[in-house]
C-alpha cells in the first residue's frame, strides 16, 4: 500500500504529493522535502559540516547514504513524484563503461568589433579525448539511430549505453582511435 509524502515548491508555494511505499512512508514522514525551479524532483536539505546538501527522496526511499557512488533512476520517467520501490532501480557508478566518443570539430561563433557595426565571425574548436577506442562523427545522432535499431528496453536495463554504442559504431565501420 503506498502513502503519500507532501512536497512543497519552493518557487509557486504549491504543495504536492509524493509516492512512496508504506515502510518508507514510517522512515520518512518527519523530513521536510522540497521542489524548485532547479529541482523538479523532491528533495530535503541536510546541513554538513557548514555545508548545504541535497538529498533527493528517492535516494533516502533507497536508503544510501551521502557519498554513496550508486544511482537511483526512475522506471517510469515521467513521474518523479513516484518514489515507490517499485518504480526505482539502481545502476552502479562503476558499472558504467570507460569508453567516450571523440566530438566531431564544431564552429563557435564570436563577435569581432569593427568601427561600423560588429561582425560574427566563425572559429573552428576541436575536442579530442584519449581514452576512447573509437572515432564517432556525432554521439547523439548515433545513440538516436542505435535506440532506433533496439526494439526491446530490456536490453538498455542490462547493459550501458556506451558499450552498445560502441559495438554499434564498430559494426557499422568506424575506425578504432589510433593511440
Amino acid at each position: 500500500m503506498a502513502n503519500t509524502l507532501k512536497v512543497r515548491d519552493r518557487t509557486t508555494n504549491k504543495i504536492r504529493d509524493a509516492l512512496v511505499d508504506q515502510e518508507d512512508y514510517d522512515r520518512l514522514k518527519d523530513n521536510k522535502y522540497l521542489t524548485d525551479k532547479n529541482s523538479k524532483e523532491p528533495f530535503r536539505e541536510e546541513t554538513t559540516d557548514g555545508k548545504r546538501q541535497r538529498i533527493a527522496l528517492k535516494r533516502d526511499v533507497m536508503q544510501f547514504k551521502l557519498g554513496d557512488p550508486r544511482r537511483v533512476c526512475y522506471v517510469d520517467k515521467t513521474n518523479v513524484f513516484d518514489c515507490r520501490k517499485s518504480n526505482l532501480s539502481t545502476k552502479d557508478k562503476a558499472a558504467k563503461s570507460a569508453v567516450k566518443v571523440v566530438k566531431p570539430v564544431t564552429a563557435t561563433k564570436t563577435k569581432v568589433k569593427t568601427k561600423t557595426k560588429t561582425k560574427k565571425a566563425v572559429v573552428p574548436t576541436t575536442t579530442t579525448t584519449t581514452t576512447s577506442p573509437i572515432v564517432v562523427p556525432d554521439s547523439l545522432e548515433v545513440k538516436r539511430s542505435l535506440m532506433a535499431q533496439i526494439s526491446e528496453e530490456k536490453v538498455l536495463e542490462l547493459i550501458p549505453i556506451d558499450t552498445l554504442l560502441c559495438a554499434w559504431a564498430e559494426t557499422n565501420g568506424y575506425e578504432k582511435k589510433q593511440a
